[in-house]
């Protein structure tokens, strides 16, 4: 058995998915939660005979969020090598994915994407390839790829508000479920291309096309 976790890090909270497991780490607490959560995902099995994985959804979002979480994947690595366990990471950004997701017609042509700041949001263009910074204000936004559609009630109560047209990511093994309007489809990992590193680096993709 392997033991895959799916750690999306480009969200206002981070969220860690396994098989099993689902947890919203809240922003204002990563540091304290996010290292003692991903390790006990990977130790608290002790049924792993094939390997551990983890997949990461790395940027664009906060930047505190995208370097803590980058931290705790390498750090944890470095302490499951200790005890002579290798861990494969696997790294992706968002517009990638929704790029694949958009061509798999899960999701809609345009949507707006988070960044890391509260008021401005990417508005993505999965049809031509393209993206433009839109302020909030004073706009009528297409479909919402991502809102404040995770709360937490506590450290350990994690709740998810019922809109619909936000994507919602999780690990089922080795399948990512992806659920947006009402529908949820489970796509093999492996058919996502996220790219195998050694060592996770944060990817704010500050790309030079953005229209501002």
């Amino acid at each position: 058995m392997q033991c895959s976790v799916f750690i999306n890090i480009s969200l206002e909270n981070i969220i860690l998915s396994s098989a099993d497991s689902y947890l919203l780490i809240p922003r204002g607490d990563l540091e304290v939660h996010l290292p003692t959560a991903l390790y006990n995902l990977f130790t608290q099995s002790d049924r792993v005979t094939s390997g551990y994985s983890i997949y990461v959804l790395n940027g664009p979002g906060s930047f505190t969020n995208l370097r803590i979480g980058c931290l705790c994947v390498n750090m944890l690595k470095e302490l499951m090598e200790i005890q002579a366990k290798q861990i494969s990471i696997y790294t992706l950004d968002k517009n990638s994915l929704y790029q694949k997701l958009y061509q798999r017609d899960l999701i809609p042509t345009e949507g707006a994407m988070y960044i890391g700041q509260r008021k401005n949001f990417w508005i993505c263009d999965l049809a031509q390839d393209r993206i433009e910074l839109r302020h909030t204000e004073g706009n009528n936004f297409p479909a919402l790829f991502e809102g404040k559609n995770y709360r937490s009630d506590s450290n350990s109560d994690q709740t998810m508000t019922s809109d619909p047209h936000c994507i919602d990511l999780r690990s089922q093994g080795d399948t990512l479920q992806v659920g947006f309007d009402g529908k949820a489809t489970l796509i093999p990992l492996s058919e996502l291309e996220f790219e195998n590193v050694d060592k996770l680096v944060p990817n704010y993709i500050l790309e030079p096309n953005i229209t501002i």
